[in-house]
Parts: C-alpha cells; sequence; structure tokens
C-alpha cells in the first residue's frame, strides 16, 4: 500500500478515505481491505484531479466487483453472498453515474459548483459540504 501511495501520489489515500465513507454512508457492503484492494488495482500512475479520481474509481470497480478477485493471500471478496455482490455493483454505478456529473459540472471551464456539490452530497452524504 505505501509503495502504490508513492506512486500515485497524496490523492490515492483520499480516494480510499473518500470511498470507505461513500461505503459506510450506502450500505457498509464492503470491507475496508477490499477497497484499498480495489483502489490498488485501479490506479496505476500519479492522480490529481481528485474528482476525476473519485468517479474512475466507482467506474473502473465494476468490472473488478463481478467475479471474485484474488491477491497474494486469497480472495478478499469471499464473503460477499451472490445478492450482497449484485447490490454492490448496483450502488456502485449509480454512485459512477453521479460521480460523471458532478465533475461535469466544473470540468473544462464550467462552474456549476452548485450542482456539483449537490451531487457530491448524494455520493457522499450530508457530511459533504455544502456550497457557498
Amino acid at each position: 500500500m505505501q509503495d502504490k501511495a508513492s506512486e500515485c501520489g497524496e490523492n490515492f489515500r483520499r480516494v480510499i478515505k473518500f470511498a470507505k465513507h461513500w461505503n459506510k454512508v450506502h450500505s457498509d457492503y464492503l470491507q475496508s481491505y477490499h477497497i484499498e484492494v480495489l483502489a490498488q488495482r485501479i490506479f496505476d500512475r500519479k492522480l490529481s484531479d481528485i474528482t476525476w479520481d473519485m468517479f474512475r474509481f466507482f467506474d473502473q470497480a465494476i468490472p473488478l466487483l463481478c467475479s471474485p478477485m484474488q491477491n497474494e493471500w486469497g480472495y478478499v471478496d469471499n464473503y460477499l453472498s451472490a445478492n450482497d455482490r449484485f447490490e454492490v455493483i448496483k450502488r456502485f454505478k449509480t454512485a459512477r453515474d453521479v460521480a460523471r456529473t458532478a465533475w461535469y459540472h466544473t470540468y473544462d471551464g464550467r462552474s456549476n459548483h452548485t450542482t456539483a456539490i449537490c451531487k457530491w452530497r448524494q455520493i457522499f452524504g450530508e457530511r459533504f459540504p455544502t456550497y457557498g
């Protein structure tokens, strides 16, 4: 984990922290270690835009969640039932779609921060700061 954090920069740990918070807000289906392994598999270079990085996390985790995930110590997701896996994937798809919309509202000169923050609050809950 330390090597990946060095390779990907400070946003790597932020993405993991945000993902763990999202998980807690939206059902707590995934174990903490599972989220860390997902992030390790997804990111392979320096992260520079936390909004885009969060979208990428949700987007690229979906195919990884569709089948068993193994690392050097065994399966990291063997605690998920088939129904749990289905629910997790469904929730990741929703988070991906909302994150894409939130990112879009502040990308490439767009400055619709009010809408973007509203979308991020849908993902991360009421503890996410409000606009203004």
